[in-house]
């Protein structure tokens, strides 16, 4: 076994072992040597990234969501510690954008793969976007976002059917970020309706394999739409009344 092999056994062990960290490291190790990846390196890559940077931005919702109920001496303390969660989901994010600008996509030739990885970086602009330190650093990262959705968006062709779910996955994110980042809300809703309703009528037309996965994202964009919904007829009525 070569060291590349073994870089990425090392890695699955480390995210077997719940150390996401360490599997990156193991990782970029095997990219030293080979860079084309598969689809399947490429899904491992993504979930690897996705579960060291789940852990800073859990916790900061669950921070944030004990910020009223603190005295001042404790809130400057929660401040602090905000302040490290936040550098380390910012150079997670910058660690995984230069990986796919430098490395992945320019040895990349499957089209699909490239989809995926533009998905990427509009998911990690969009999480650099939700704790910009200024409303200009906020709107520089929105825009990358936006132009990276966008390129995904314009590289899905006739040959993908609407309810493939890398189609599913890349139009709920890009409607998160409308919905979250540029408070488009009824841009958003639009958009997640008009696709969730395609992709019920072609779902069976999808191979077994890919099938529980697209089922998984139609809920999810149902689940979307029934909280945003359920928002926007609250904004409208607060709107009307006054």
């Amino acid at each position: 076994m070569n060291e590349e092999s073994i870089a990425w056994k090392l890695a699955q062990v480390a995210m077997k072992a719940g150390q996401p960290n360490d599997a990156i490291l193991y990782i970029k190790q095997a990219l030293k040597t080979k860079t084309d990846l598969t689809k399947e390196e490429i899904d491992f890559f993504a979930h690897t990234y996705k579960k060291a940077i789940n852990s800073p931005r859990n916790a900061l919702v669950a921070m944030d969501n004990q910020l009223q109920l603190q005295s001042p001496d404790v809130l400057k303390a929660i401040e602090e510690h905000r302040a490290v969660l936040i550098e380390e989901i910012t150079n997670i994010c910058q660690d995984i954008l230069n990986i796919i600008d430098s490395t992945l996509i320019p040895t990349t030739s499957n089209g699909k793969c490239i989809i995926y990885l533009n998905k990427l970086k509009g998911d990690y602009y969009r999480y650099l976007a939700e704790y910009a330190s200024s409303k200009e650093i906020q709107e520089g990262h929105a825009s990358r976002a936006k132009t990276c959705y966008e390129a995904a968006l314009l590289s899905v062709n006739d040959e993908m059917v609407v309810s493939d779910p890398l189609n599913l996955g890349l139009i709920l994110n890009y409607a998160v970020f409308q919905y979250e980042i540029l408070n488009l809300h009824d841009d958003a809703i639009d958009k997640l309706d008009t696709a969730f309703n395609e992709a019920i009528r072609f779902l069976e037309e999808l191979p077994e394999d890919q099938y529980n996965e697209a089922a998984i994202m139609l809920q999810l964009m149902r689940d979307n739409l029934s909280l945003w919904k359920e928002q926007r007829a609250e904004e409208i009525k607060i709107e009307t009344s006054k």
